[in-house]
């Protein structure tokens, strides 16, 4: 019964230390030059500072997605610094955190957003196709260019822009001055048109727009 214990055992521990190694454990990060190189994730892990005249070296085996896993530990001087807990091997790091602002601009507060690490920005200007498209089969997409140059910055800094779809033209609403009302059903189609241009011009390098929000709400 032992025997196929530690047989069963062996091999789920070695799975084990694989998907720990995967999802990267730890990481390495040389010492420069009058400092410590630290990534943002880095900054909010435990620093477990390895002085070169007292602690150990570190030896470390390097996998294919970058990830720097201690094996072994013995006294000698060290060139790195650990640290702790497990950072990911997805860089820059995204998270749940955006802003929203009038524009995309540095006037409009951007660069201080850009700068506390966020990661998604949404304007309240909104992509009008009424504006776009006042006459139908008729497109300017001129009329988007302080969007556009606002989707080109975000992209710039790493930053997911979302961009929001709304203001139906006269000649497309079901009901007549409401702008922000149902579109008429024999006009979908020319909707589902404009979307497939503006999503094909917008979504590609330098604008890179991903998510398109329908509306408001």
């Amino acid at each position: 019964m032992l025997v196929r214990f530690s047989r069963l055992v062996l091999p789920i521990a070695c799975v084990v230390v694989v998907l720990l190694v995967q999802a990267g454990s730890a990481f390495l990060v040389p010492q420069a030059a009058g400092g410590m190189a630290r990534s943002a994730s880095a900054a909010l892990a435990a620093d477990i500072s390895m002085s070169p005249s007292v602690s150990p070296a570190v030896k470390a085996d390097v996998y294919p997605n970058g990830v720097f896993l201690p094996v072994a530990m013995k006294a000698s001087p060290s060139p790195y610094n650990l640290f702790l807990p497990a950072v990911f091997n997805r860089f820059p790091m995204q998270t749940i955190f955006g802003a929203g602002l009038s524009l995309i601009k540095a006037s409009y507060g951007f660069d201080r957003m850009a700068q506390a690490g966020i990661s998604w920005a949404r304007t309240d200007s909104v992509v009008s196709w009424a504006a776009v498209e006042p006459i139908e089969g008729l497109r300017d997409w001129s009329a988007l260019s302080d969007l556009a140059q606002g989707w080109q910055i975000a992209s710039d800094r790493g930053i997911t822009p979302i961009a929001v779809v709304r203001v139906t033209p006269s000649w497309a609403q079901q009901v007549p001055g409401y702008f922000c009302g149902p579109i008429r059903q024999d006009k979908l189609s020319q909707f589902a048109s404009f979307m497939n241009e503006l999503v094909a011009r917008y979504s590609v390098s330098p604008y890179n727009v991903k998510y398109w929000e329908i509306w408001n709400e």
